[in-house]
């Protein structure tokens, strides 16, 4: 009889081990991955200056977002973000010597496109839109592989505004 109570209380303190220690490994995976997306944080949403700089190759970390829309989660990610960030008058500089950058007046496919967005903002998607601007540079890349006529591709574009320190941004996936 004392061997089995022996026997029984060792298998117990062996269960009560097991299950603290699952607990302890929990524990640790939760913080881990809480430190891993707390480190990611902001390469992945479009609202993020840490992406935003990503994009448009240029730092915007200095800069404090004024407006921001978002309503990608559509089908493979599909959707618009529009962002509008006052920056230091510093920026333009960076971008003077950013040869990813033009000056303006945009190229007329580009403007068309930033047009379309305004399209999309007349009472449907979102209530402001990429403006013309008269004074500063502009950054376009295109996202979508063999883009024809037939479609918009994915793109970013980004428009500074010397005259307002503000720059546009619109991010688009179709």
């Amino acid at each position: 009889m004392n061997k089995l109570l022996k026997s029984k209380t060792g298998i117990a303190f062996l269960s009560i081990f097991v299950i603290i220690l699952q607990y302890l490994i929990f524990i640790a995976v939760g913080y881990s991955l809480f430190f891993i997306f707390d480190y990611f944080d902001g390469f992945f949403s479009p609202l993020s200056l840490k992406h935003i700089s990503k994009e448009i190759n240029a730092d915007v970390s200095g800069g404090e977002m004024i407006y921001g829309f978002d309503n990608h989660g559509g089908f493979h990610g599909d959707g618009h973000a529009y962002i509008e960030i006052k920056m230091p008058s510093s920026f333009e500089e960076e971008l003077k010597d950013n040869s990813e950058w033009q000056s303006l007046p945009m190229l007329e496919e580009v403007r068309g496109l930033c047009d379309y967005n305004i399209d999309k903002c007349n009472g449907k998607d979102y209530e402001r839109a990429i403006p013309h601007v008269k004074n500063g540079f502009y950054y376009y890349i295109n996202r979508s592989p063999d883009i024809t006529k037939s479609y918009i591709p994915n793109f970013t574009v980004a428009v500074y505004d010397s005259d307002s320190d503000i720059m546009y941004y619109w991010e688009y996936d179709s």
